[in-house]
Parts: C-alpha cells; structure tokens; sequence
C-alpha cells in the first residue's frame, strides 16, 4: 500500500527528507525516472539506508539525489526490519545534498546526460593547455574504458555512478573526452490515432469554378491560418 507519492520536481529531496523526519516516517521511499530507480529506507523519520544500481549507503544517496532529482516517488511500509547502511542525522543529510546540489551545475555543464556516450579527445591536433597532464589511478582507468560505445550510466555501473560523473567532468576539462548530448528520442504516434489518420479518406478535390459562376458569387474567405506551438525538447535546453 502506498502511504504517499507525488513528484520531486515540485519539493526536492532534501525538503521531502526533511518533512518525512518531521513526521517519523518509516518505510521505503521508491523515487523512479524512466528506467532509472532507487531506494530510501527509513525507520522513524532517520534515512537508514539508501540504493540505486548496484550502489549503496552514501554513494547510493548521492547517486539518487543527482540521476533522480526529478524523478516521482512512492512511500512503501517496510515489510521486514531495514539493514542500516547510513549513520547520518538529518541536519547532516541536509548539508550532504546542499553541497551535492551546487556541484550538480558543474557536473551537468560537462556531462549533459546519463545517456550520452564519452568519445576519446585524444587526436594529434587537439590543444590542451599544458603538455604534462597529471590523473589520478581512477581517472586514468576510466579513460581507458572510454571507448566510444558505452554510456555514462554504464560506465558508472562500475566504480559508482557519482564518482565517475566527477572523474568524466574532469577528463572533460581537461579536453581528454568530449561527450555530447543525445539526440532526443522522437515520441512514436500513438496506435489509434495513426490508424485513424491512415483509415480516414481523402477527400474528393473541390471542382474549379467556371468563370460565370465565379462573377456571379462574390469570393468567400478561406478558414484563418492557426500556428501550433510545439512544447520545446527539455534536453535540447
């Protein structure tokens, strides 16, 4: 049963956080944004543990905060006792997503989407700023799986999904990757309105008027022109 739902896009985590401590909320807080999914448990009001992919605990908390910002949510009962994998009070979670919440701008500026694929920027004629670039064991092994095919979500399967987006940021501005932005996916027509549209039949040309008849009857105006406006692709922003 359902205890609560609605949209983080609306509140935010920390606020939705906040109030479920206010009230000593228990359960599992499900947050979902497309095929994107994690979990929040909570015993009393206090975040007991956090998941998303393969992650857990702290990475976990922070893995939904930055993929599932405005992802919906549900409040589930916890079923059996919660194993805790979080020892942070509130005020401290508070902290943790502010400071996540400002390096999100960063993070985005070099890495638009989860969906993007990072390509090696590593051509003969490429300027870097400096001849002797310096990288840590983790930023060197991430640039070695870059290989043109994966995504940043499947690259951050590997070693989490929040220290690979700040490993990729980096390899960014240093001009070592570059990683565009998808193409937006186009929404397929729906079923019954195409079948409609292809069942409903042309209509029969309208026959010219001769001459006589177009002096006869004075011309009447034709249907005002309407312009549709389209809602504009958020990931085009």
């Amino acid at each position: 049963m359902t205890q609560l739902s609605g949209s983080l896009a609306g509140i935010g985590l920390s606020a939705l956080l906040r109030f479920l401590s206010d009230v000593r909320a228990s359960g599992h807080l499900v947050v979902v944004d497309g095929d994107l999914q994690g979990v929040l448990s909570l015993e009393g009001g206090r975040l007991a543990s956090a998941a998303f992919e393969r992650e857990r605990g702290l990475d976990a908390l922070e893995a939904v905060a930055l993929a599932l910002g405005g992802g919906h949510f549900e409040l589930h009962p916890a079923a059996e006792p919660l194993v805790a994998d979080l020892t942070l009070n509130q005020p401290q979670v508070d902290t943790r997503l502010g400071h996540l919440l400002e390096e999100q701008a960063r993070l985005g500026a070099s890495v638009p989407s989860l969906r993007a694929v990072p390509r090696l920027a590593l051509e003969a004629g490429a300027e870097h700023d400096q001849d002797t670039l310096l990288l840590d064991r983790d930023a060197l092994r991430l640039l070695l799986r870059v290989d043109g095919t994966r995504t940043v979500r499947e690259l951050g399967r590997e070693d989490g999904l929040v220290h690979t987006l700040r490993l990729l940021a980096r390899l960014a501005e240093l001009q070592l990757v570059c990683i565009e932005a998808p193409a937006p996916v186009p929404a397929a027509p729906s079923g019954p309105q195409s079948e409609a549209a292809r069942a409903r039949p042309t209509p029969a040309p309208t026959p010219r008027p001769s001459a006589s008849s177009a002096a006869a009857e004075p011309a009447k105006p034709g249907p005002a022109a309407w312009s549709r406006w389209r809602r504009p692709n958020p990931e085009a922003s």
